[in-house]
């Protein structure tokens, strides 16, 4: 009889094509009809082999095992629901709408364990932003697995490689899918969910798959609509709105983006800011990277290119306004181009002289100009010659009272000993400043002076550059 169950649940599951897989405490939902059959061997097994004493205790462990497996399967849904939850949240804070036909795939990295259990249903998107015409509406909704050689992915990364290669028949419904398509990597791990741009390779950190990288040149984020009002997913069904963590200010910093809002990115980010917020994974500073440079808030904008990536160098704000102007707002390319070294300083400013040879051309305060007592300042400055030096000058960033009053200073050869420069080769000079800690509040100028080592002499006076403001503790 068990036996024969197993047979008969099994067959047409096989016959038509569905995955079969048991593993420790995972199973497919197919495998749960035969598992009837499965009990009944079982039970005969144990009344035959085992005496009755000892059917006890094989009971109690098969009882101890199915327990831990219902358990595990049930924490399994959970998780599951967690996280169908979570991502569609994220979708309606950074889409408002679709393209009448969109394709969307989500690239999930987990095996498809429990078959057609999909985190992300097909159907889901026209519930969510169209119920009242969700028979009149062609959205769709799939997922396709980035583990190597796993069942799932098979059907629609053929469908995908064939309209991209235009070897589907015209009156094949996929046949123009590559057009259609809108490439979604899930949240997972310190990464946020991403819709992905075709014309960007904005990947998360935590995805860099071959597969994932095939997929991305097919997304159209043009599909994913900007305009119109915010969708809100009812809370009956998909409780409460998670808390407006990072995630949130890139879902709608990512959206004000695409819709060229830049004013909305930069007023989200500086109120996630002042929330201690921030993005665990460097590609999510690039929404607001964008908005501050095409905003012309260039020192603002290489705060955020600083935390992105350590570039090992000062950048110039003419070098980033150049490069964005290069690039066409393409925030991957504008970091390509600011991490390579300029070889000349044709173009850049002079902020100011040191001499007749010594060319100050940029300067920032990166940390900004509100202190308390103990607080670190960083400086950077970007230098440069137009005659070879054969002296060793030293550059000394001076706080000061208002009243030029000397407090501290930080001294020292800048960007290096001065002989080996180049001539007309920017060179970038870093150095800090430590705040006294008994320090009083108020506002404290920031000077500069430049002195050749050898003979120990001021080169021109000393020069002001900012002020800066110490709080209360």
């Amino acid at each position: 009889m068990g036996i024969a169950i197993i047979f008969s649940s099994l067959l047409p599951v096989a016959v038509f094509g569905e995955e079969i897989r048991f593993e420790w405490f995972h199973t497919t939902r197919h495998f749960w009809t035969s598992s009837i059959g499965a009990s009944l061997i079982w039970a005969t097994l144990i009344y035959i082999g085992v005496r009755p004493f000892g059917r006890l205790y094989v009971v109690a462990v098969l009882i101890l095992i199915g327990s831990l497996t219902q358990t595990s399967v049930a924490n399994h849904f959970i998780t599951q629901w967690e996280t169908s939850r979570l991502g569609f949240w994220q979708i309606t804070w950074r889409s408002r709408g679709w393209d009448e036909g969109t394709f969307v795939i989500v690239t999930t990295n987990y095996p498809r364990q429990l078959s057609q259990n999909r985190v992300y249903d097909h159907d889901t998107l026209k519930l969510i932003y169209h119920p009242e015409q969700y028979d009149d509406l062609n959205y769709y909704l799939d997922e396709i697995h980035t583990i190597e050689g796993d069942p799932g992915n098979a059907y629609w990364l053929d469908q995908i490689r064939k309209s991209a290669a235009g070897e589907l028949p015209a009156d094949d419904p996929n046949y123009d899918l590559v057009n259609r398509l809108v490439v979604i990597t899930p949240q997972y791990g310190t990464s946020c969910l991403h819709i992905l741009d075709g014309e960007r390779m904005e990947v998360p950190e935590r995805l860099e798959e071959d597969l994932i990288r095939e997929l991305i040149p097919y997304s159209d984020i043009n599909r994913v609509l900007v305009q119109g009002e915010d969708v809100h997913l009812p809370t009956q069904t998909w409780g409460a709105e998670p808390p407006h963590d990072w995630c949130y200010t890139f879902q709608r910093g990512s959206l004000f983006r695409q819709a060229g809002e830049y004013e909305q990115v930069v007023a989200l980010y500086e109120q996630a800011e002042a929330q201690g917020l921030g993005a665990r994974d460097s590609v999510e500073w690039l929404p607001f990277i964008e908005a501050y440079t095409a905003l012309g808030q260039y020192d603002r904008a290489y705060q955020l290119i600083r935390r992105y990536e350590d570039v090992g160098q000062r950048i110039p704000q003419a070098q980033i306004q150049s490069c964005h102007q290069q690039t066409s707002e393409d925030m991957i390319a504008v970091m390509q181009c600011i991490r390579q070294p300029s070889e000349s300083v044709a173009g850049y400013p002079i902020s100011m002289m040191w001499g007749e040879d010594v060319r100050l051309h940029d300067w920032q305060v990166v940390t900004g100009y509100q202190y308390q007592a103990c607080d670190t300042l960083e400086f950077e400055s970007v230098w440069s010659t137009d005659a070879p030096i054969d002296h060793i000058y030293s550059f000394s960033l001076i706080l000061a009272s208002t009243d030029g009053v000397g407090l501290i200073n930080a001294e020292g050869a800048p960007a290096g000993v001065t002989p080996l420069w180049k001539v007309d080769v920017p060179y970038t000079d870093r150095r800090t400043i430590t705040l006294p800690c008994d320090l009083t509040a108020g506002e404290y100028m920031l000077l500069s002076t430049m002195s050749d080592t050898a003979t120990n002499s001021l080169i021109g006076s000393p020069q002001y550059l900012t002020t800066i403001s110490v709080g209360n503790q």
